[in-house]
């Protein structure tokens, strides 16, 4: 006597046809997650850069100290990443990374200097109002505004 097995499963053919389907929605949806992880990313720098300034108005209070937030770069590019600091000691509190590649970061502003922004031990910042502009490769733009009472808000909110 002989036995008849039946088989069941998928067949070579099946599972190529199944891969090719696959392979053809990732690559259309590509472009969509690529975008949506560009948009992040400028919507994560924004809020990195709003607690920098909050944190640096904090230190200033907290330590009865002027703190700094200082662009990392001697000529004031603040794409370069940035660090809180003690503005006499110039000890650091924190530091922060350089943006990504398309992101541009630049300071428009009334302070005394365009590689600081520096609060004093009352929460005050020096000068007079200014505002960081965030901008990306696809034409997204935020402006990070510090008031000289040491207020920080973002003027343009992510859509």
């Amino acid at each position: 006597m002989t036995r008849s097995y039946s088989c069941s499963g998928f067949s070579v053919l099946e599972m190529c046809v199944v891969l090719i389907m696959v392979s053809i929605l990732a690559g259309l949806s590509a472009p969509d997650v690529s975008q949506m992880v560009h948009h992040f990313e400028w919507r994560m720098a924004s809020y990195r850069l709003f607690s920098a300034l909050r944190f640096t108005r904090l230190s200033a209070v907290s330590h009865h100290r002027s703190a700094a937030l200082c662009a990392l770069d001697v000529h004031g590019d603040w794409s370069g990443g940035w660090q809180v600091r003690d503005a006499i000691t110039s000890h650091v509190y924190q530091y922060y990374p350089a943006l990504s590649a398309q992101l541009i970061l630049h300071w428009k502003g009334g302070f005394l200097s365009r590689q600081c922004v520096i609060f004093d031990r009352q929460g005050f910042a020096s000068g007079s109002q200014g505002r960081f502009v965030l901008s990306s490769s696809d034409q997204r733009e935020m402006d990070i505004v510090v008031s000289r009472g040491g207020g920080v808000r973002l003027s343009r909110p992510p859509r």
